[in-house]
């Protein structure tokens, strides 16, 4: 069996070549380990605040919770939108009765979940 001859100059980017795709493989490897490790907070502190339209009411999910429940809702066409396109809102499916429900606001005097966008973004429980 007769080995290869390979210059020195040609040894150098081999070795080099083998170096950069070991070096890619070990920095793949570890981002995918980090990736599947990494969980979202199941913690109140990581909580956001959403609102049912169906239900009238609404609740809190930690960011595990919404990792569960969020989905992509496309609303029917925005006659204020002169190009005709429809933007896809996030939504996440309510505890109670599982229709989709909006991102809201909780009041900082009473603790009312409300849809900022029903109510111009003042809490409809507070005096004016």
């Amino acid at each position: 069996m007769e080995l290869m001859n390979v210059s020195g100059g040609q040894a150098a980017r081999i070795s080099a070549v083998i170096l950069l795709l070991v070096t890619a493989a070990l920095v793949a490897l570890k981002g995918e380990a980090w990736w599947w490790t990494e969980r979202a907070p199941d913690t109140p502190d990581s909580a956001t605040y959403w609102y049912c339209h169906q239900c009238r009411e609404g609740f809190a999910l930690t960011a595990a919770e919404y990792e569960k429940r969020v989905f992509q809702y496309l609303p029917k066409g925005d006659p204020m939108r002169q190009d005709g396109l429809v933007r896809p809102e996030l939504r996440v499916k309510c505890p109670r009765c599982s229709a989709g429900a909006v991102s809201a606001r909780r009041c900082l005097t009473d603790n009312e979940i409300f849809d900022p966008a029903e109510t111009g973004g003042v809490c409809p429980k507070c005096p004016k």
